[in-house]
């Protein structure tokens, strides 16, 4: 897949956030979206996303088979985890799983039990999602991106809320899920940024 932003700029009201950025994604690679706070990651994650329009410029969606995909198909192909993805607080582990997946594909050889798994949380099936504490639905979020099947993987501050041994099981997921996927990163952190060897996009 790839995805090209062609003078992509955004502002809100009459600040502009950023200004013609010109950049090409494809499959295979992970990137990363760097700058200051309030310089415009989350922003311009979003607008790739499909869940903004930028004021100006075009993004521009290809299949692997040089097919376009419109912005309204989008959603199928992408998975976004960011801090304003929201998890249903009086649900359980199993149900948010069951829910999130109900709506994206998981990937091949994957279900609900393999999840729980490899997320180290069998002991907390039934708790609801309110109980758990922020570096946990941090690392659930996580999951739901990393095991969903879609090609495109958003991940924006991915290691915000985690500690040390939620951090080494994040780099062990970016490594192992995915691989022949687009994944793009907004962080400042060295230990991701390091891991973006496809390019880099500076605000």
């Amino acid at each position: 897949m790839t995805i090209r932003l062609e003078n992509i700029s955004k502002r809100f009201q009459k600040h502009w956030v950023f200004r013609e950025i010109n950049f090409c994604f494809s499959t295979g690679n992970i990137y990363a979206i760097t700058g200051k706070n309030g310089s415009g990651k989350s922003t311009l994650l979003q607008i790739i996303s499909g869940f903004l329009s930028p004021n100006s410029g075009s993004v521009q969606y290809m299949s692997d088979t040089d097919i376009i995909i419109s912005s309204d198909e989008i959603f199928e192909y992408v998975s976004l985890v960011s801090p304003e993805m929201e998890l249903y607080d009086e649900m359980n582990l199993e149900e948010i799983i069951d829910f999130h997946f109900s709506f994206k594909k998981m990937q091949n050889d994957f279900n609900r039990t393999k999840i729980i798994e490899l997320l180290n949380f069998t002991s907390h099936l039934q708790k609801p999602i309110k109980s758990f504490s922020t570096g946990m639905k941090q690392k659930l979020k996580l999951a739901l991106g990393f095991y969903a099947s879609a090609p495109v993987l958003l991940l924006d501050e991915p290691i915000s809320n985690l500690d040390d041994t939620a951090i080494t099981w994040y780099l062990e997921q970016l490594q192992k899920f995915t691989a022949g996927r687009l994944v793009i990163i907004a962080s400042n952190q060295w230990v991701e940024k390091e891991m973006c060897r496809g390019g880099e996009v500076g605000l």
